[in-house]
């Protein structure tokens, strides 16, 4: 069987721009800036 691992992930809200990173467990775990995304206020007609 394989390992398995805690992973946490965080999203930052905010009015015109979202974030997403990723952190393992522990002291030592990696921490990933996977992107940012513009919110864009599109009028729906």
């Amino acid at each position: 069987m394989g390992e398995y691992s805690d992973v946490y992930v965080a999203f930052d809200v905010a009015k015109r721009k979202h974030a997403v990173a990723v952190a393992e467990s522990g002291r030592r775990g990696e921490l990933r800036f996977i992107g940012e995304k513009w919110q864009h206020r599109r009028r729906i007609e």
